[in-house]
């Protein structure tokens, strides 16, 4: 994937994922609305870091399951950002393009809390009082 394209999902995702926070309608299995702090949260599921993510790969730093680049082997070059992965680099824009495109609109990312795979677009309204949800 290029750069380009990456952004331009992430726009395309964050934007559809506004569409349906603001929708009246909370009869959707993937929605969730809770009060946190005397705060109002709505969430949407969005998907799965493997459904979602140019690698298509959950890891961490220390256990990393990605690919070295092609071109340098892991050593770092223009190619692969310097990180010394494509898919790392990727993912990397991927993830920062779409919070960057989610904070444009109110929104914020977030994991799950049981499954750090699971992926929800969230959006937090201050209320004035305790209000019901």
């Amino acid at each position: 994937m290029t750069v380009e394209s990456i952004k331009l999902y992430c726009q395309n995702l964050a934007q559809e994922a506004q569409k349906e926070l603001v929708k009246e309608s909370v009869t959707e299995p993937m929605w969730g609305i809770y009060m946190e702090e005397g705060r109002r949260v709505r969430s949407i599921y969005l998907g799965t870091v493997m459904s979602l993510a140019p690698s298509g790969k959950y890891y961490t730093l220390w256990a990393s399951n990605l690919s070295l680049c092609p071109e340098c082997k892991g050593e770092g070059c223009k190619y692969c950002g310097g990180v010394g992965s494509r898919e790392g680099w990727e993912d990397a824009i991927f993830f920062d393009s779409l919070k960057q495109e989610l904070e444009k609109l109110g929104l914020e990312l977030e994991v799950g809390k049981s499954d750090p795979c699971d992926l929800f677009v969230v959006k937090t309204e201050e209320i004035l009082n305790e209000e019901a949800v």
